[in-house]
């Protein structure tokens, strides 16, 4: 664009901004045609488009929202937060670039004059001096900028996370954009009208995409984690909304909480997590819910809610535990300690603790893994964790002569052949299984003969393997929808 810029001025021609951004930006797309999907260049692209089209149209005080105006829907479409206060430091952004620029530029000529006049020790000596002085005005403020954003991150509500809006709701924002620039160009209307309706419609396009997105009333979804565990159950019907996390850990993958978790939730609009749930402390099963109490006190962080771990005995509280059990104290979150009975409840979901026992004592950290019965309304799922061995039979103990049919279970242990027994089948059915394991795992999660024992209780199967990220969504009257990410 400098370029086509140049060659006009050269050739005494006009130089038209929106020309030389649309061919600058064909150029770049014949080229590599995937830059389309690439966030840098969508920022780059409609931040001109709003210099070209929307900055002329707008009067002094409002024409440094111009910019954020236009590329705000590539924000959320990529990151899922808005940070509030980034509109007012744009704003001193804007005021200070000149003399940034201006005071880099004089420091750059400065310096390349002192090299030139190197002979000359008083000339390059103040060449020299006022090149520093030129670029410490730059750099002044350069600081001055760091210490604002640290200061607004500071501030109350300065991250805002309303999650990934839907491509309908981005295509009806920049309708409503154009429908405001078409206005400003109006001539027959008065100027306070022009006001009005500009207004008008650029406060209805960002309502819009910050408020207009689907929720179930009641999803229950399977992350893919690779070998691991992670699933995140989001209500959101009359009684208000409530999410919970269960797990969330790979042994074949690290950073699942910052590269999976995290950017889930951000996608979907959560910024505080209601009940964090550990079903034990592998960890394939809790390096991402490490990671997510980590930046739960920092700015922009998910909030967490309160933390639950299985109640076991104090001798049986390995090292991985009692961290986990210490940074959520350090971060000021709750932690509960589940065992038989307890119930936890968010509107219609209910969460049924069926084992372990209170205080329970096994040597082998899957025995003690915490099994929940969820249900909403008429839809009900098992969640088993990695429950295998004598865990396993204390559970069908416990429930005695009872059984539980669900709709849906999440397989045990990732399908290991030491889980999901033929006896626990017997009491303990559902619909649909769902499996978490990594693509060619070296357990050989899931065993054949575990796979073989599912099919023959009738049960349909979905596996994070081939499947990717599993969602299971109800209304909680009796059916269920499955999709999955392939």
């Amino acid at each position: 664009m400098f370029g086509m810029r140049a060659a006009a001025k050269a050739a005494g021609r006009t130089y038209d901004t929106l020309t030389a951004m649309a061919i600058a930006a064909l150029l770049l797309l014949i080229e590599q045609p995937c830059y389309l999907l690439y966030s840098g260049f969508l920022f780059s692209f409609t931040a001109i488009a709003a210099a070209g089209l929307m900055i002329p149209e707008l009067p002094s005080p409002a024409k440094p929202l111009a910019i954020p105006l236009f590329t705000l829907p590539v924000h959320l479409s990529f990151y899922y937060t808005f940070p509030l206060y980034s509109v007012f430091l744009n704003m001193v952004v804007i005021f200070m670039a000149p003399i940034l620029m201006t005071g880099g530029c004089i420091s750059l000529i400065l310096g390349t004059a002192a090299r030139v006049l190197s002979g000359k020790i008083v000339l390059r000596a103040v060449f020299s001096g006022a090149c520093g002085l030129a670029g410490e005005v730059s750099v002044l403020i350069l600081w001055i900028f760091d210490r604002m954003c640290d200061l607004t991150q500071k501030l109350p509500f300065n991250t805002l996370t309303p999650g990934r809006p839907p491509n309908w709701v981005i295509a009806v924002y920049y309708i409503l954009i154009a429908a405001a620039i078409a206005v400003s160009r109006l001539k027959s209307v008065r100027d306070r009208k022009l006001h009005v309706l500009r207004f008008s419609f650029c406060a209805s396009a960002v309502f819009l995409i910050f408020t207009i997105r689907y929720t179930p009333p009641m999803a229950l979804y399977m992350l893919d984690v690779g070998q691991g565990d992670g699933l995140v159950i989001r209500t959101c019907d009359e009684n208000g909304s409530g999410v919970i996390v269960i797990d969330g850990g790979s042994s074949s993958r690290k950073g699942i909480g910052e590269n999976v978790e995290i950017p889930f939730l951000k996608y979907h609009g959560i910024a505080k997590i209601d009940y964090c749930l550990l079903t034990h402390d592998d960890l394939d099963h809790c390096s991402g819910l490490l990671e997510l109490l980590d930046q739960a006190d920092s700015p922009g962080g998910i909030r967490i809610g309160c933390l639950g771990m299985p109640s076991i005995a104090e001798e049986r509280k390995g090292e991985t535990y009692l961290k986990i059990e210490k940074t959520a104290k350090l971060k000021g979150i709750p932690v509960t300690y589940l065992h038989r009975g307890m119930t936890y409840t968010k509107g219609k979901l209910n969460l049924n603790c069926l084992h372990p026992a209170l205080n329970a004592n096994y040597e082998d950290a899957n025995e003690y893994s915490a099994v929940m019965l969820l249900t909403y309304d008429r839809f009900s799922a098992v969640l088993t964790g990695d429950l295998e061995g004598q865990g396993e039979k204390d559970l069908l103990d416990y429930l005695g002569g009872n059984k539980i049919s669900a709709d849906v279970m999440k397989i045990a242990h990732h399908g290991s052949k030491g889980g999901t027994t033929e006896e626990f089948l017997q009491k303990i059915s559902s619909r649909l299984a769902l499996i978490s394991c990594g693509y060619g795992n070296r357990y050989g999660h899931p065993a054949p003969s575990t796979i073989s024992r599912i099919m023959n209780a009738g049960m349909d199967i979905a596996d994070t393997r081939k499947a990717g990220q599993i969602s299971v969504t109800t209304d909680g009257r009796g059916g269920y929808s499955v999709h999955t990410f392939y």
